[in-house]
């Protein structure tokens, strides 16, 4: 099976699940607006759910946003330096980046292992619910920086040229 039909798979599973997961913010804020406004009844449960998910958006989002590596980043400075040094400072940066989340996804594996607490108006929901998207995230993210790594040069030399014509 080749990279880019892996890829496909990957990109098609986490945007489904980005699609899904937000829809379901909406719905539970959505929910939570009528509840507590029109019905006047007060359901907890909602806010926290929905604050779960907004955890699940964020790191399943940023796997989108690293495959199209559209972050938002000022390039002026790396622009300006010559070829060379930009080059080294991408794959520095890109260097630091997996070592970042290296670190976030080991500290939550270790968080995951630790946590025993509940949901406050969901007793039968564990806080550990927090910590699975990090788990699922970190590692796609990095499959797309390490990418991102391999093909910085031709990268750097393309948008230079890009820019020149």
């Amino acid at each position: 099976m080749s990279w880019s039909s892996i890829e496909k798979v990957l990109y098609g599973v986490v945007k489904t699940c980005a699609v899904l997961v937000t829809f379901w913010v909406v719905a539970l804020t959505f929910m939570q607006v009528i509840f507590r406004f029109v019905l006047h009844i007060s359901v907890p449960w909602t806010e926290e759910v929905a604050r779960a998910f907004y955890i699940w958006i964020v790191f399943i989002g940023v796997v989108l946003v690293e495959r199209d590596d559209s972050q938002i980043r000022t390039t002026l400075l790396l622009e300006a330096l010559p070829v060379g040094v930009h080059l080294v400072l991408e794959i520095v940066i890109r260097v630091l980046q997996i070592g970042f989340n290296l670190i976030l996804f080991y500290g939550s594996i270790l968080a995951l292992g630790s946590e025993t607490g509940f949901l406050s108006s969901l007793p039968h929901i564990s806080l550990k619910i927090f910590y699975i998207p990090m788990l699922i995230g970190i590692p796609c993210e990095m499959i797309y920086q390490i990418v991102h790594l391999k093909h910085a040069k031709s990268v750097i030399y393309r948008k230079r040229e890009v820019g020149q014509a």
